[in-house]
């Protein structure tokens, strides 16, 4: 039997979406495009909304990790685009850095959720 992976991503995102009350993620990029060294070109900022729930690490994440006091794990359904730490978070009327975005992804390919470490 196939599991649907595509349908379970959609599902979690259903339930993120009810568990955090419909509370909204914004995943914030920013490409510079065009330009010279002395004049860089015009940045773009583009927002992706997401599914989020925030979490709280716990003493054995903590444990011998880049984990600092006030950085905070927020689970996210999988957004249109893969996170990595070159892009910003938005929650709660806080703007955080990405530290770490980790997918998990069941079948290898299909990520249903991200694991995010933030900071601000």
């Amino acid at each position: 039997m196939s599991v649907d992976w595509a349908g379970v991503a959609a599902e979690v995102a259903q339930a993120l979406g009810e568990v955090s009350e419909n509370k909204a993620a914004l995943i914030v990029t920013t490409v510079t495009g065009g330009g010279t060294p002395s004049n860089p070109g015009t940045e773009t900022t583009t927002e992706y909304q997401i599914a989020a729930y925030e979490s709280a690490f716990t003493w054995q994440e903590r444990q011998g990790s880049a984990i600092q006091s006030g950085d905070m794990k927020l689970i996210t359904a999988a957004p249109a685009v893969q996170p990595d730490t070159s892009m910003k978070v938005r929650w709660a009327g806080n703007t955080y850095q990405i530290i770490k975005a980790e997918p998990t992804r069941p079948d290898g390919a299909t990520a249903l959720v991200y694991m995010l470490h933030l900071r601000r």
